[in-house]
């Protein structure tokens, strides 16, 4: 039997949301509300590896909070979630894609083996282990993991990856890598497998991409800005420079 989730599970994935991810936040927002609550959650869980990875100075111990997050995934399989996130997500998910949360959580032991991103060979590994599941993730919330899911993910994680450090060169590498893979593996707007918050994470990716100054920060931008971008994503407006619709 499902455990119910609480009004607390929603306030605790928002608190998440507010203090660590605006993109991530957007995409969530921009969701109809019948698709919200798996995506708050998914968006959460995302950030808690990120806290782990990034905010860990023992790495023993990051190992541990991760370990405890596979533990966890056990328990949202047989209905027994602890985690404020979790519940939630067991709670609006018909079926739990526990393939694709594992390769998340394997993803963040690799990112947390292989350290910070600091040129572009380990930005795309990054991008490889963190967004391409969660990509994989979002897309699957309609009950399909198309080809393009994964690409979509890997482009989304590029974009975390910039202003981190890397020398101009690579940013710049990084910025063009982007552009390539949104170019190509966009699909069209109304595609039934491209979910709304994928589909606005992927226009916030292009115009980082598009806009990143060549400086350390690839990420700066107006929120009034970016709440618009998310909202034309959000209602299939792409920019018709990735769009194939």
């Amino acid at each position: 039997m499902k455990r119910p989730a609480s009004e607390s599970s929603t306030a605790w994935c928002d608190e998440r949301l507010r203090s660590a991810d605006e993109d991530l936040a957007l995409a969530v927002l921009f969701t109809p509300s019948g698709q919200r609550e798996p995506v708050r959650a998914l968006a959460a869980i995302y950030i808690e590896l990120e806290r782990i990875i990034i905010g860990s100075r023992d790495p023993n111990i990051a190992r541990i909070k991760i370990a405890w997050w596979r533990e966890e995934l056990g328990r949202l399989a047989s209905a027994r979630a602890e985690h404020p996130a979790t519940r939630l997500f067991a709670a609006h998910t018909a079926t739990i894609p526990t393939g694709a949360l594992a390769d998340l959580f394997t993803g963040a032991e690799l990112r947390l083996l292989a350290g910070p991103a600091n040129d572009l060979a380990a930005a795309t590994r990054e991008a490889e282990h963190g967004g391409e599941p969660l990509g994989r993730l979002l897309a699957g919330l309609t009950g399909e993991d198309p080809a393009w899911s994964r690409p979509l993910g890997r482009a989304i994680g590029l974009t975390r990856c910039l202003g981190s450090g890397l020398s101009q060169a690579d940013h710049e590498k990084i910025i063009a890598r982007i552009r390539e893979i949104l170019q190509r593996h966009v699909p069209a707007r109304y595609d039934p497998g491209f979910h709304p918050a994928l589909r606005v994470l992927t226009a916030l990716a292009w115009h980082h991409a598009k806009h990143a100054p060549s400086t350390a920060s690839g990420r700066t931008q107006s929120q009034r800005r970016r709440v618009f971008i998310a909202w034309r994503a959000a209602r299939g407006h792409l920019p018709s420079t990735i769009s194939r619709a």
